[in-house]
This record gives structure tokens, sequence and C-alpha cells, in this order.
């Protein structure tokens, strides 16, 4: 259901421009980080301890399993941070992915090394969005006289193993209405058809909600639609995977320094950014722009599938020296549906304002290469009144949106 009625703006080629107000999430966890940088060391420590014992109580502790490790530690590759470390590190990778995904607490683990053990925990986090109830870690560390000799770790977790269950039962309601409508929507065999899907798909079932429980993981997305940055881009990181395109999330700021996520997508094999939270326009047109609520399309295309020149106009990477290259356009949303335009072109125009009629579309949203490609094409359509020439009209009125920065225009049909 679109949530937007969208209204008919009876102004005869009067310009609508709109600049969204972008702000951050929050606190999010850190970004991947090679072995030889330490993070932001203790952020998700949520207590720790050292402790003498004898060397008898240390046979006490639990341990992870070898064959469980080693069960474990295929599935876990393709996944983003898992693939970026060491041996050493994917070693206690494995078995913080087998506490937290069991709900245990105090389970020895194959180090000493605290700066390790945070660093590889946020790794976990990063590329595991179902662990939604994991809000840290803890640890103790057991010395034999002067000498550390073995470290517990513990899950910190924002509820019991029965909240998570009903949690889990309602994520995979969620998944599998997803799952039935992508088998029946779209050629789930093409890389951009189920990445469009998902962008419209978490876009049009949630509202950006700044004061919804859960507001960091993938629950606010699937159970109360509504979220901030960090459940769009889990959610979008989820789905995506499970439907075997690579995709982690990648965090930052946006340029007035606010907290941000966003994801990192691999299609058709190569490297692509996408912004799901500033593709819905209920995070663009919050509150504090009445004035312009009725201005957008519910699904703002701008941010699917950009390269890095594009994405970096208005984002910071935390890391990006740890990023892939992403420089093609290739499943660029406007590339793809033959919406971008690098000139003037009256037979392009004339073919991208048919097939919106014929697919029965409310809107359509064309890109402009450069600034001075977007001048000559809102001279053309605006100035010189062009565009009568492709939307059908009673009144002698057209509706539109434009913003000359992101070079793009809207027209409702």
């Amino acid at each position: 259901m679109i949530r937007y009625i969208i209204k008919r703006l009876l102004v005869s080629l009067t310009t609508l421009s709109l600049v969204a107000s972008l702000s951050g999430c929050g606190n999010l966890l850190q970004t991947y980080l090679p072995s030889n940088t330490a993070p932001n060391e203790g952020e998700y420590v949520t207590d720790n301890a050292t402790q003498v014992v004898s060397p008898d109580e240390l046979e006490s502790h639990e341990s992870v399993p070898e064959n469980v490790t080693d069960d474990t530690a295929s599935s876990q590759e393709g996944l983003f941070y898992y693939d970026h470390l060491s041996s050493d590190d994917k070693k206690i990778y494995i078995e913080i992915y087998y506490i937290l995904n069991s709900m245990m607490e105090e389970v020895t683990v194959s180090t000493l090394d605290e700066e390790q053990l945070s660093r590889v925990f946020e790794c976990v986090i990063n590329d595991h969005p179902e662990l939604f109830y994991v809000d840290g870690y803890s640890y103790v560390k057991y010395m034999v006289g002067q000498k550390p000799k073995e470290m517990t770790f513990s899950g910190t977790y924002n509820m019991t193993k029965d909240e998570a269950n009903e949690h889990v039962k309602r994520i995979n309601e969620y998944i599998d209405t997803f799952a039935e409508s992508l088998k029946n929507g779209v050629d789930n065999t093409d890389d951009y058809n189920i990445i469009k899907f998902v962008y419209e798909y978490i876009i049009r079932g949630t509202d950006y909600d700044k004061n919804v429980k859960f507001d960091q993981s993938i629950v606010s997305v699937m159970e109360e639609g509504r979220s901030v940055c960090s459940g769009y881009s889990k959610t979008a990181q989820l789905l995506l995977n499970s439907c075997g395109i690579s995709t982690t999330v990648v965090l930052g700021r946006v340029k007035d320094g606010e907290a941000h996520s966003w994801n990192l997508v691999l299609a058709d094999g190569k490297y692509y950014y996408m912004d799901v939270t500033w593709g819905d326009s209920s995070y663009t047109l919050r509150e504090d722009s009445d004035e312009f609520s009725n201005s957008l399309p519910e699904v703002n295309y701008i941010y699917m599938l950009m390269p890095l020149s594009e994405i970096e106009d208005t984002h910071d990477f935390d890391h990006p020296e740890y990023m892939p290259e992403c420089l093609s356009m290739e499943d660029n949303y406007f590339v793809k549906e033959k919406l971008y335009f690098t000139a003037v072109d009256d037979q392009m125009l004339w073919q991208a304002f048919n097939n919106a009629y014929v697919n029965e579309k409310e809107y359509i949203m064309i890109r402009m290469d450069n600034p001075e490609c977007y001048d000559n094409m809102r001279d053309h359509l605006l100035k010189d009144q062009k565009i009568f020439d492709y939307v059908l009209t009673r009144d002698g009125s057209v509706s539109y949106a434009e913003n000359r920065e992101q070079r793009y225009m809207v027209f409702w049909l």
C-alpha cells in the first residue's frame, strides 16, 4: 500500500526544489579493521575482570567443541568481514559466533588478547544481522600466579532465549512472506531484479522512526515496520545474502557528522553502494519537512546501486581504504531502466515516458549525468515547455519536483 497520497500539484512549470535534510542514526558498531589496527577498544565490553585461580579450576570452564568450529567455518566463507580476517582471527570468530548463536556465557576462547577479542567480535556482529539479541560482551581473564592462562567470553543479551525464539518466529514469517512475494514478483535469476525488489520491499514496508524499540536491529523492520538506518541496512543485508547476493553493512557518517550505515552490494560481479534508508521518503520527509510531505515518490532510486563517485558526495566512510573499488554504473537504477541522460535526447525521453505509461507508473524519475546536462534538460523540458510533448495532461499543468544538486527530476503522470 502506498503510504503517501500523491496530490497532483496544479503548478504550471513552477519549480519545487527538494533538498533532503539528512541526519544519522546514533551509535553504531565499528567497521572491519585489519589485525594490526586497534578499534575503539572496549566500546562493546559490558564487563571485564581478572581472577587468580589454581590450575585445577581452569578445567571447569566450557569450551567450543572442535567439530563445531570445523563445521561452522565453511558456512562463514563468503561473508565480507570473515573473509578479510587472518586464520588466527577466523578461529576466534568461529568461537564467538558459536557462543552468541547459542546465547552462551562463560565459554573459553582461544585468545588472551583483549584487543583481538574486541575486533573480531565486531566482525561477527557486522556479518550476522540475525544476532539481533546481542548488545555486547564481557570477558574474564584467568591468571595462575602472575601468568594469564585462559580467557572466557560471554555475550551480553538484551532478551532471554524464550523471547529471542518468539522474535525468530515472527522474523521467519516476514522472510517467508518476502520469499513468496519475490518468487511471484520478479525474475529472481537476475541480481539487479532481486536487489531492486529488496530495496522497494523494505522501503514500502518500513517508516523511518527513531523511537521504535530494537531500532538497531532487523526486529524493528520485520516486526514493527519502523526503524533507523541500522535496521534498514541489516535487513537488506540479511535478505540479499539469503538470495545469494553478497552484501554487507558499511559504517561511517553523513556530511553533518552523524553516524550512519548503508550497504556494499556485489551485483553481477561488480560492487556498488546502496542506502535503503535514504531511499525511503519517510526518512527524507519527516516531521520537519511537512511542507513537502506529499511531494516525493515513496521510493527514491538515487541511492540504489551507486558507484563511489556518487555516494562520497554525501557519505563519509569510517575506513574507505578497506572497501573494494566501486566504479561501475552498469546496474545503477537509472542506467538499467534507461532513465540516465548524458545529453538531451528526444527519442530516449519519448521512450522513457512511454514505458512509464505502458507500465502504469504514477511518476517518472530521470537523472542527468552532470550539472550542465541537468541545466540543458531543464531548459528543454520546462523553459521550452517540451514536457508537454511527453506528459498527457488535461488542464495544461504538470506536477513535478527537481533537485539540481542530485541532478534528478520527477514528473507525475
